[in-house]
């Protein structure tokens, strides 16, 4: 093997390494060891268009979980502000209609307390603004349905897809993906839980985790966990 070999020379005081016509002046303890044979590092693949696509879609589908369980626990959350605001009139009235003075003192003080309760629910989802997150993780839940089945159309046609209809899918996509980063706080449990379900529904029955082989269909908690599904690892070689 030939090895490309540099000349050292002198500028001012300084060493400098001198190789295909180009001068780099370095301090004279940097370049005293030996000057080794230029290695290229390697750079990653590329992916094609469209194992790109292929990403994306799955990336949707992802998204798409995780929208339906900040979705799931904002409905929820509503619905119980809802409920005691509900049963907390009716506390009251019906504590008038109570003929026993110290049962009556009870269901009043209880009302009391789930008044303040309610209080601090409703002021907490005002903060946190519960419903307007809500229709956005609706919004976008819809939004990511249609691009995940529009990405998934296009890997099938990706020979034949113009550059333009490409530039403009892939410019789609990059707004979604801010918009899911603004709006999905970052939860580890959650994200591996999407990811697991995403591998569910694009791979079926015999789907394995593309990072530790396991099935998300059989997950199992343990020590050791792979970082993409979260599935137990222990036992693997």
């Amino acid at each position: 093997m030939s090895e490309k070999r540099a000349d050292v020379v002198e500028v001012d005081g300084n060493k400098s390494v001198e190789n295909s016509g180009l001068v780099t002046a370095y301090p004279a303890a940097v370049v005293a060891a030996p000057v080794g044979p230029a290695i290229p590092l390697p750079a990653p693949r590329l992916p094609s268009p469209e194992e790109e696509l292929y990403q994306h879609s799955f990336d949707a589908v992802v998204a798409v979980n995780l929208h339906r369980k900040n979705q799931q626990r904002l409905v929820r959350g509503l619905k119980f502000v809802d409920g005691m605001a509900f049963v907390l009139p009716i506390l009251f009235l019906g504590s008038q209609y109570i003929p026993n003075d110290a049962v009556k003192k009870v269901v009043e003080i209880f009302g009391s307390i789930v008044s303040v309760f309610l209080l601090a629910l409703v002021g907490i989802s005002y903060v946190l603004e519960w419903r307007s997150r809500l229709q956005r993780h609706e919004t976008y839940l819809g939004t990511n349905v249609g691009l995940a089945s529009r990405l998934k159309e296009a890997v099938r046609r990706s020979a034949q897809l113009p550059e333009t209809e490409l530039a403009l899918l892939l410019r789609e996509v990059s707004d979604s993906k801010k918009e899911d980063l603004t709006l999905l706080k970052k939860n580890d449990h959650e994200e591996h839980e999407a990811y697991r379900e995403a591998l569910k529904e694009v791979g079926g029955q015999d789907v394995k985790c593309p990072i530790c082989k396991q099935s998300p269909w059989l997950f199992k908690k343990g020590e050791n966990r792979c970082g993409a599904c979260n599935n137990s690892i222990d036992g693997q070689t």
